[in-house]
């Protein structure tokens, strides 16, 4: 981000790069024009810096509100962990979380208040998952006391697959850069 301004942290927090580099390696900021209509065609108001703002805000509370997100993506490698959005009193009691693998086959656990200490930074705990997790679709449950919620649980690969025919060749492909369409 070339400043802290609120539409960038905006952009930031909905996943809209603010700058790219082009195939000469130049860079190049995304022009604060291009970013509010960005923003505003995925529904988000950010025509003024305050706007930007109040939308963040929303955003963030919406967020915390929410025991799980709609999707949580899980990438080898990395550490198996959900964000939960749960208050000290839904955690009393523990939880109970069950994924359904997308092969059919099933893992389930409980977790004690004590073992979610963890806190994301606004206060929402995050709850660690199997490590041996297979590559797929899944649905993670979770059920506390008073509440339960599902989210659908992909767990992706460090990296594509390539055939073995093509390893260590040049491969090509397409690709289409938003900031190049008029």
């Amino acid at each position: 981000m070339a400043e802290d301004s609120a539409l960038d942290r905006l952009c930031d927090y909905v996943g809209l790069e603010t700058s790219y580099w082009d195939v000469a390696g130049v860079h190049h900021e995304v022009p604060r024009r291009s970013k509010k209509k960005l923003l505003a065609a995925m529904g988000y108001g950010a025509n003024t810096e305050q706007a930007a703002a109040d939308t963040l805000k929303a955003l963030r509370a919406e967020r915390n509100r929410r025991m799980l997100a709609p999707v949580a993506v899980l990438r080898e490698g990395g550490a198996f962990r959900v964000r939960l959005g749960l208050t000290a009193s839904e955690l009393e009691g523990g939880l109970a979380w069950q994924i359904k693998l997308e092969d059919g086959g099933a893992r389930s656990g409980r977790a004690a208040a004590e073992q979610l200490t963890e806190r994301d930074g606004n206060g929402a705990v995050m709850l660690c998952l199997p490590a041996d997790l297979p590559h797929g679709y899944h649905e993670l449950s979770i059920e506390t006391a008073g509440r339960s919620a599902w989210t659908r649980l992909i767990v992706a690969p460090r990296r594509a697959f390539l055939p073995e025919a093509m390893r260590g060749t040049g491969v090509w492909g397409l690709a289409l850069q938003l900031y190049s369409l008029r």
